[in-house]
């Protein structure tokens, strides 16, 4: 099991092709699903999300659950923004590094109609808490605390996410444009998409350097 999972993995970040990627993780999915040992079952169940996610460029991403505020999350009150979906942790170096490229980005084309939402995979509420106390940011984040919820409700375990950060760009209509979508490459799409922003801080470092 840990061979097909390792091989799949390695195809995923050798291969183009996302869909055919997700056609194999669907096949492998589907096959483990059936599984009496429940270990493998749930890998089954984990192959099939990958597959689900892979499949996404072009199509329509489906999310709920709960805010870490307790409310219902509205996805739908997204459409006609650009939206950064972004799987993260309060443990993960990665997700911690990119974080300020994320909000530099959401300063820059947030009143253009650029949204991020945020999808906690922490086990622990205490931890996110504390780690967003720190490192405050203005959007909303998922955080799943239902060890029963399944579908959209549980966005890490449907989505097959297997490591982080793993993020998706969501067009107006909410369909995916790509998982390429950090560091220079947010910005350059979002460029694409909204035009060349303007950088408020550089303005004012001007300003004050003629005013001296």
């Amino acid at each position: 099991v840990t061979t097909v999972l390792n091989v799949l993995q390695t195809l995923e970040r050798l291969v183009d092709d996302q869909a055919k990627i997700g056609s194999y993780y669907e096949k492998f999915g589907k096959l483990f699903a059936g599984a009496e040992d429940e270990q493998i079952k749930g890998l089954g169940e984990r192959l099939s999300g990958v597959a689900r996610r892979l499949q996404l460029i072009g199509n329509k991403m489906e999310l709920a659950g709960k805010t870490l505020d307790g409310e219902d999350f509205d996805w739908d009150s997204y459409r006609g923004k650009v939206v950064l979906v972004d799987f993260f942790a309060s443990w993960c170096g990665p997700c911690r590094a990119e974080m300020p490229n994320v909000k530099k980005n959401y300063e820059l084309y947030h009143d253009k109609g650029f949204e991020v939402v945020g999808i906690s995979v922490d086990r622990s509420r205490e931890d996110l808490e504390k780690y967003l106390a720190d490192n405050p940011v203005p959007w909303k984040i998922i955080f799943n605390e239902d060890p029963n919820a399944v579908g959209p409700a549980n966005p890490g375990d449907y989505y097959g996410i297997l490591a982080i950060p793993t993020v998706m760009l969501v067009d107006k209509d909410g369909k995916v444009i790509t998982f390429e979508a950090r560091g220079e490459a947010l910005s350059a799409k979002l460029a694409e998409i909204f035009g060349p922003a303007e950088d408020d801080s550089a303005d004012k470092s001007d300003a004050s350097q003629g005013e001296g």
